[in-house]
Parts: C-alpha cells; sequence; structure tokens
C-alpha cells in the first residue's frame, strides 16, 4: 500500500513543507537520508494515506508547500498510471 510523508524544513525562511512516497529514497519511510541528522530544523510527518490528506496537513505545519520532484507523489492523482516498479 502507498503511504506519504511529509518533511518539514525550518531552516528555510518561512518554513518548507515537502510530500514525499513514503517509499522515495529521500524519505525513506520518514527517516530520510541522514540518520544521525539532528533534528533541531527538520522533522518527518506521516505516514498518510493520501496525498490529499498529506497535502493538505503539509498547511499545517509550513507557510510554503511542495512535491518531490523525484518521486513525484502528486502524480497519483492526475490519473497518469504508474510506473511498473510501484
Amino acid at each position: 500500500m502507498l503511504t506519504f510523508h511529509i518533511y518539514v524544513n525550518r531552516s528555510v525562511p518561512g518554513t518548507l513543507a515537502r510530500v514525499h512516497l513514503s517509499h522515495c529514497v529521500y524519505c525513506n519511510d520518514g527517516h530520510g537520508i541522514h540518520p544521525r541528522a539532528l533534528r533541531r530544523a527538520s522533522h518527518w510527518y506521516g505516514p498518510f494515506a493520501t496525498f490529499a490528506q498529506a497535502y493538505d496537513a503539509a498547511r499545517q505545519f509550513a507557510r510554503y508547500r511542495t512535491k518531490c520532484q523525484h518521486c513525484r507523489p502528486h502524480r497519483l492523482t492526475d490519473g497518469k498510471p504508474l510506473p511498473s516498479e510501484f
């Protein structure tokens, strides 16, 4: 089952929240790519069952919301088929 996570980066002015597919290499099921990194300026939230839930929740965490350009979680809602690896 596909799930989604939100990465919140507070070191960006205004705070940035980025939605990822949980299996994205940058998300790693909400652990990120730097497991020993200090969590003062960043945090992972999730999992969320749908992209819409994650994107709406991201509004509560940050002023700016984006979608990961690597895993492109928003494509699940635009009617395009998923690659065979998913």
